[in-house]
């Protein structure tokens, strides 16, 4: 009866330190430090073709942030052929005291290495597609130099 007894009470003492372990804060100074970095919340994406030559494509980003300490951090595009993928984080210090909502954001990016083709852009789940006709691209040099020369 003291065994089990003398069991039952060794593994309450165990439990109860390895909660007090569990909830204990990390003993990492800089962790406290440390900024906090999200992606944001994106709600709609709008196609915009500036009139240049050539042609120019702005991609209008409307979404939300998580709070009123939040800004926007970076904005990185790449693209895999006629697929351009689009990530946007946010920015918070860790020690922040922030008003609780989401905080609405509108971002224009100008999407670059553009050519006559077909394009889908993707940011999170939102995506787009967007065509960009051959005829608003200027002809080339050569072109230009073989006219002058008939």
């Amino acid at each position: 009866m003291k065994l089990i007894f003398i069991l039952i009470a060794a593994t309450f003492l165990l439990l109860v330190t390895l909660n007090f372990l569990a909830s204990s804060p990390s003993s990492s100074p800089n962790q406290a430090d440390s900024p906090i970095i999200s992606n944001v919340f994106v709600d709609e994406l709008q196609v915009l073709k500036l009139e240049t030559v050539p042609p120019q494509v702005n991609l209008v980003v409307r979404g939300r942030l998580t709070d009123s300490c939040s800004t926007i951090d970076q904005i990185n595009q790449q693209r895999f052929g006629h697929a351009i993928d689009i990530s946007i984080t946010s920015y918070k210090p860790a020690d922040a005291v922030c008003n609780p909502g989401e905080q609405p954001f509108e971002e224009y990016i100008l999407l670059q290495d553009l050519t006559s083709d077909t394009f889908t852009v993707s940011i999170g789940s939102q995506t787009t597609t967007f065509e960009l006709e051959e005829t608003l691209f200027p002809p080339s040099t050569a072109t230009d130099s073989a006219q002058l020369s008939d």
